[in-house]
């Protein structure tokens, strides 16, 4: 069972280690999709042993699919942005290894963003040909089951 961090990037040198470093522990492997940056994103991710890929810009719903479909191959993947991090989940794996409901595509993260929270598919199963709708306020288009997941916070730092 492996699990990909999938992030989609453009500008972000300054915060790119601290997102990576909080989920490194729960992840196989991490894709950073870069947008176009023109600092030292592109340079940072590789040193941090990302896999790197460069997908122009025509949205984030563009952005993400492209993210979702590079990581494909891995059993799940988690995607967060660069101002994000992970609250440790530290038997994510072994609770993923064990399947707790395997009819579920995609579970729903509680995303804290200051006063407010709200919960996302941010962890979705590999293997689905997943699709985000929309240029901004984009949205994963529902494919089979969701349901929240316990015990794994995203907490949301904007600029």
């Amino acid at each position: 069972m492996t699990v990909a961090l999938a992030m989609i990037v453009k500008d972000e040198e300054a915060h790119l280690p601290f997102a990576i470093g909080t989920a490194s522990d729960l992840v196989d492997e991490v894709w950073v999709i870069d947008t176009g940056s023109t600092d030292r994103t592109v340079e940072i991710a590789k040193q941090l042993g990302a896999n790197v890929a460069t997908v122009p810009w025509q949205g984030f719903g563009h952005a993400r699919t492209a993210a979702l479909r590079i990581s494909r191959k891995n059993d799940w993947t988690l995607m967060l942005d660069a101002d994000m991090t992970v609250d440790y989940h530290p038997d994510l794996k072994d609770w993923l290894e064990n399947d707790p409901d395997p009819d579920v595509t995609a579970w729903q993260v509680n995303v804290a963003d200051g006063n407010i929270s709200y919960r996302l598919p941010l962890l979705t199963r590999g293997h689905l040909d997943w699709h985000y709708n929309g240029t901004t306020h984009e949205f994963l288009e529902p494919l089979g089951k969701q349901r929240p997941i316990l015990g794994l916070t995203i907490n949301h730092h904007p600029t």
